[in-house]
Order: C-alpha cells, then structure tokens, then sequence
C-alpha cells in the first residue's frame, strides 16, 4: 500500500499514534546512520523498525527500497528483552513474520524464503554464534544456512551495545569484512545506545563511524517529559556486600523504601545475589513479588515477564532483577535501588525509574558493592562511583547526567583469518569445534543449555526428540561443570550426532553453547528462582516438545515424506522452486546456471543401490519391484544399511565427473546438506573398511545406473571415484579446489553460504510442499 507520507505509515502500524520528530528524521535519512546515540525510554526500537519497514517496503523511491536489506536482525544483550521486543514488533500492523532467534531444532520459515522480508530478534550469544558459523543451541548441520542468510541481504540492528562486550567488537569486525569479502545485496549495521563513543568501533579492519545519529534541540524540547523526569540520587547504606547479612539487610531496606500502589525495581549484580534478596523478601510478605534474571526456561521467563510488565495492584510490586532488565524493558519504577555497576549500565538502570515522567517525586538507591566487583572490575566500579557521588541528591534524568563514555577494554578480536577458518564446519580429528565463545562474551560468563526431559527406561531415552526452545535454560559453563562435580548422582546428556544417539556427556562437552539433556529427578532447577545448584527436587518437564528427532550424521528425515516420489519428479519440483527464487533474487542472475545445474544433480545420487534400498523398504508392496529410482518414500524413521551413507557425496563426485570444468555446481549439490562442504573425512570404521576405500557410505568404484533428471536430463550411468576426496593426488582434491571457491573474489565464505541456503531453501520447499500434498489428501 502506498501512503503520503511516512508519518502516515507510522500512524497506521501503531494504530494512531504520531511519531516524534527524531523519528521521522531517522526514517528519511539519505542513508541509514550507523551509529545511534539517544537517551534511554525515547522509543529506539520503534524508530529503527519501521524506518527499515519504511525503507525496504514503502518508500517512494525504489532505489531506496532495493538499497534496503530483505532481513532486519535485532540483536539484543540478555534474553528477557527478545520476547519484549518481539512482543512490541508484533503489535505493529507490517504484514512481516517477526522470528525469534533462541535455539531448538525447528525449522524456521525464514530459513526456506530468503526472497522474502522477514525480521529476526534474538540475542548476542544466539545471533553472532550464527553469523559466526557456529551457531549455538542448533543442529550443525544448519550452521551453513544461518551464516549465509545472516551475512547477506540483511541489516544489523545491535542494541544497547554498551552491555555487548567483546561482540561489540565483534560485530565492527563482520561489518568490516562484509564489506570487503563481498555479500549479495546490501549488508549493514547499526549501533545503538545511550552511552557509546565512536571510537569504540574502530577496530583493526573497522573505521570509527563517522556518521553518528542524535538528536537535534527541537527534538529534544518534544521528548523532555521524559529525558527531564525527576528521580533523586541517593547512596542506601546496607554494610558490605560479603557480610552474611547483607541480603537480610537489602531486603529490609527495599520493605522501607517501598511505596504502595507503586514498583520497587531492585537490581543486584549477580544471580546469586537476586536469588538470596528474594528469598528473604518471600519469607516476609505475601505481596505482590517476583525475580526476574537469565537463568529461567523461557516458559517461566516469560510468565515473570508478564507479571512484571502486568498494571501495579494496589499493594504495589516489588521485582528483584539481575541486569537483564537495565536494558529495552519498558519499565517506570517509583523507587529504583541498585547495585553499583559500571557508569553505562547505571545510565540504562535510571531509565527504568519514572520512565515516563509520570512521578513529581522518585529515588535512585544505590548501594556500594565495590568489594564485591564480580562481575565487573574493581576499576569500572571506582570510575562509577565517583559520578555517584558527584551526583549526590540530584536527579540522573537522562538530560542531567554527564556525558561519560568509558574505555573499551582489551579483547580477543576476530581477524580475518578466524572468520575464514570458520568457514569450514567439519570438526577436527579430535571431534573438537573451533570455540567462537571468545569473540562474543569475554571473561568466564559463557552459556551452555540445559533441559530436563522423564523417560521410562534406556530406549525411551534414547527416542528423546530435540529439545525445543521453551526447554532451554541457559547456566554458566563453570556452575554445570562445579555442579556436575558435586552431585556424582547426576549424569548430562549429549547427543552424538555422528553415532546418532544419546550418550554420556564427558568434559569436552561442557562447553559454550553446548546443550545437555537431564533427567528430571537430577534437579537443579526451581520454577520460582530459575537455575538453583541446590535445588534436589525432581523438575517438571516442559509439555512435550514438537522438535523434531535430532538430525544425525547419516540422517535423511525428509526423504521420508508419506509418498513415494520419483526422482526426476523430485528434482523438477526443487528446479521450479529455485527458478523461483532466482527470478526475486536479482544478484544471483550471474550465477543462476550453476545453481540450476547443482539443482538438477543434487539427487542424483539417490540412485545409489544402499539409498533404494531403503526408499523401497518404505514403500507398498506393488511399488517395490518397479525399476523407478524413488528420492521419497511413504515411510518415516527409516535407516540406511550402510552406516553414514550420503547420497549427496555421490551426486557431488557424479558431477564432476560429468562436467570437470564446473565445480562450483558440484559444491552446492555436495553442501545441500550441511555435511560435504569443505573438508570430507571417512567415519572411523570406514578407515579399516575392505573392500577399497570408502567415505560417508560411498566405495571407490561404486555404480550409479542411468538417471532421468527431469526436465530432459538424463545422467548415462557411472561408476564413482572417490579418489577426489583424498589430497595429494594428480588432481587438485575436492577441499583444495573447495578453497579455491572460497578465496575467489566474486565468491568468498559469505556468498557461497548464501548459496548454499539458497538452494537448500528451493530443496526443503518442494519436499514441504509434496508432503503438504499427502496431508491434505491430493
């Protein structure tokens, strides 16, 4: 729908309401600004959406709708805020699905459409491991199709980055060689927040922003209400923060301090520390209280969200939160008493007491835990301090305080050549992953996932499905390691995808990002406090999850569909799907022939006799001696009889063979999958096999018969060398002219991602539809 103008636009997806005038400047920017610098509770997050939404579906121009990027990714520090922010997006009338980005196995529809608009929120550790290629707390057979469809066509929003850390560098680092490995479509970040510098930004490949977004004196003049909002600043003497009795002593000082009819926000530092408050608060009132902090599965944590957010009762509220809610969280407390914290986080901790300026009177507490520095330096506390006190019995509206930007501290930075061996999602010969937890959250403060799931005995545990997102709470890696030393009773679970099956965690397991499955009577969690190491009763299960089964090495589930489907019909079906997708994506037009032809033997190698072997296994009887060569069967949960065979491994070496002079095609058939892409390797029991050398399931020399490709294709039969996978022969190996694609300057680690999401999107889309098809009786 075309509108007049784009303060028409915003009046209708807010249903009536006017934009300010910072607002519509950010929308009509020539460009959009990379860097933006506005007092906390102005409405961020509503300016940049729909100035995106503005630009990419709306503006006049179509230039500036075809220089605006498809997918807008929010990225936000804590967790708490993503369903917040979702929530918010969702209440906007823009006809653009709003995904959450917080793992689990579910296949997420923006994965299958990278023609369309979609916008993704989710948080750092979930974001940047994606567009890291490593992404956590998902399948790793899908890392590949994340990174692409994060690094290309899509605008960056990274809000309230003075709490990113080291992903703040990070990011400056991917926009930097974005920028210089090339992408399709545009790609772009934007910064946000309250106190930034742009300085901060400037890397070793990233120049500081010299484009900084404020706002101008007539704007200013319209939000004072707001940015002038009274809240008087007092020290709150409670004694030390090691004294045994300084939660007792917290809690009694919130009780005085609390008005009724009002919210008490307090915010402590630590989890720990939030926890040992509430306790005491719970043993003396029966009011209106709750905790709020990261460590709760999102199926409390959004119950605590909603109580926090719900309208004050007449008794008032009193919330016990971590930082999770310093940041985003529309909150507008009467008396706010905090813990002292590094001079940004105090800055976004003032914007949740009389948010909205609707108090003549309201008090900023802050108690003095410099002996206590964890999780911060004993540094970042002295220099917050001193603004504390300089600042004593006046108000920190945002008009007020000083502008004080920090210096960043020394980080592991992202280079170029980490970014470029991330290309390559093959573990190494150990099993070992390269840990990308070092460029997105410094220090020791890295997640892992834990669920708890019942079952009755060892096959049921071994059917456990994938967890999915509501399952999953996020612990520090060095509390599951201490708590797992402390309770020897208590067994984690990993599923080994390569064995496919659910085994003993060892060390090497309990890692960032990770996810561990525990029995419900292990404990170690509490409804009400989220995560508690000394919680020893049984856990109550989420309802049963939807996940999917997770997705082993050998796995194939969507070759299992209800209905049998012949090859060629297959491949026509994914040929029409990605001639689709070329005709809306405009960039790939150079190399639509190679996606086509990747397209057209991407199955190719289904024709194998250990793949028909099983297809026909899941057939009727009076389809099982026809000499159709089937890519689908009826079916579901069916195994090959030859360990970690892959179909796609065979279809890659029949193409090179066939057209010697087009690997690039060969590539994509190969990686459709997410398991041949640079680096092949032999299972282990492959190695001693006899019989000649075999890899993924394919045997030197097997044979492939004749193959009606759809479309008037036809592959004439062949055998299969794999001596293409091995290095050091008379031909460059399939990883060294893999890299050779890599390092191609039309290619590089981001394209050829994007292309491989590509056409594996066109692949799951016509599976999807010809399983629809059964389902609704056609």
């Amino acid at each position: 729908m075309a509108w007049p103008s784009y303060s028409d636009f915003f009046s209708h997806v807010t249903r009536g309401r006017q934009p300010y005038k910072y607002q519509v400047r950010l929308a009509e920017c020539p460009e959009p600004p990379p860097l933006i610098h506005l007092p906390t509770g102005v409405g961020k997050t509503l300016a940049t959406v729909l100035a995106w939404a503005w630009r990419r579906l709306h503006h006049p121009d179509s230039a500036v709708r075809e220089a605006t990027p498809r997918r807008l990714v929010y990225c936000l520090p804590v967790r708490n805020l993503v369903e917040q922010t979702v929530s918010a997006i969702n209440d906007l009338d823009l006809g653009v699905p709003v995904c959450t980005i917080m793992g689990g196995e579910q296949e997420e529809p923006w994965y299958l459409h990278p023609e369309r608009e979609a916008i993704l929120v989710g948080t750092l550790d979930m974001l940047l491991s994606r567009a890291l290629n490593r992404g956590y707390a998902m399948s790793r057979y899908r890392w590949p199709v994340a990174f692409g469809l994060l690094n290309n066509d899509v605008l960056w929003v990274m809000d309230e980055v003075q709490l990113f850390g080291v992903g703040l560098e990070t990011s400056a680092q991917l926009q930097a060689f974005r920028e210089r490995l090339g992408t399709f479509g545009p790609a772009q970040t934007i910064w946000m927040s309250a106190t930034l510098q742009p300085k901060w930004f400037a890397t070793v490949d990233h120049a500081a922003p010299e484009n900084v977004f404020h706002l101008l004196p007539d704007e200013a003049e319209e939000l004072s209400k707001r940015v002038e909002a009274p809240k008087q600043l007092a020290r709150l003497h409670v004694g030390s923060a090691k004294d045994k009795g300084y939660a007792a002593k917290l809690a009694a000082a919130v009780l005085e301090h609390h008005q009724t009819g009002t919210l008490t926000l307090v915010i402590c530092n630590t989890v720990e520390r939030a926890t040992q408050v509430y306790r005491e608060l719970h043993r003396r009132i029966e009011s209106d209280l709750l905790l709020l902090h990261s460590r709760f599965r999102p199926l409390e944590r959004s119950t605590q969200v909603a109580r926090l957010l719900a309208p004050v009762p007449a008794a008032g509220r009193i919330a016990i939160c971590t930082q999770v809610v310093e940041a985003g969280v529309d909150l507008d407390a009467r008396t706010l008493i905090t813990e002292l914290a590094p001079w940004p986080s105090l800055v976004q901790r003032f914007g949740r007491c009389n948010r909205q300026g609707r108090y003549t009177e309201a008090r900023v507490l802050w108690v003095d835990v410099s002996d206590r520095p964890s999780p911060y330096t004993a540094e970042q506390l002295v220099a917050a301090r001193e603004h504390l006190v300089n600042l004593d019995g006046r108000s920190v509206a945002p008009a007020y305080l000083p502008p004080v930007s920090p210096q960043r501290p020394e980080v592991d930075l992202l280079r170029r050549r980490d970014l470029v061996d991330l290309f390559d999602t093959t573990p190494d010969l150990m099993g070992n992953d390269v840990d990308v937890s070092r460029f997105i959250r410094e220090g020791e403060e890295h997640d892992l996932y834990l669920f708890w799931r019942a079952w009755a005995d060892e096959t049921d545990r071994q059917n456990q499905a994938s967890p999915g997102r509501e399952e999953l709470c996020a612990v520090p890696v060095a509390d599951v390691r201490e708590w797992l030393r402390r309770r020897e009773d208590i067994t984690a679970w990993v599923y080994d995808h390569l064995f496919e099956r659910w085994r003993q965690a060892g060390p090497r397991d309990i890692r960032p990002g990770g996810t561990l499955m525990l029995a419900a009577s292990s404990g170690g969690y509490d409804p009400q406090v989220g995560w508690d190491p000394g919680a020893k009763g049984p856990v109550a299960p989420v309802p049963a999850s939807t996940a999917p089964a997770p997705e082993g090495y050998g796995g194939d589930p969507a070759s299992s569909i209800g209905c049998p489907q012949s090859i060629a019909e297959h491949t026509d079906e994914v040929v029409a799907a990605l001639s689709d997708l070329l005709a809306k994506l405009p960039w790939l037009a150079p190399i639509g022939d190679d996606l086509l032809l990747a397209a057209r033997y991407h199955d190719l190698g289904k024709s194998h006799a250990v793949f028909q072997e099983t297809m026909r296994n899941g057939l009727p009887p009076e389809l099982r001696g026809t000499p159709t060569l089937w890519a689908k069967t009826q079916a579901r949960g069916l195994k090959h009889s030859v360990k970690g065979f892959r179909h796609e491994l065979a279809s890659a070496l029949a193409l090179c063979a066939a057209h010697p002079d087009r690997f690039l095609p060969a590539y994509l058939a190969g990686a459709h999958h997410g398991r041949v892409r640079l680096t092949i390797r032999s299972l282990p029991e492959e190695r001693l096999a006899e019989g000649g050398r075999r890899v993924m399931g394919i045997t030197d020399g097997d044979v492939l018969p004749p193959v009606d490709l759809g479309g008037g294709y036809h592959y004439p039969g062949g055998r299969l060398d794999t001596a293409l996978t091995y290095l050091g022969g008379d031909r460059p190996s399939w990883t060294e002219q893999a890299i050779a694609l890599r390092e191609r300057p039309d290619l590089g680690p981001f394209r050829m991602a994007y292309l491989e999401a590509v056409l594996r999107a066109a692949d799951q889309r016509a599976s999807a539809a010809a399983a629809d098809s059964v389902a609704e009786g056609r």
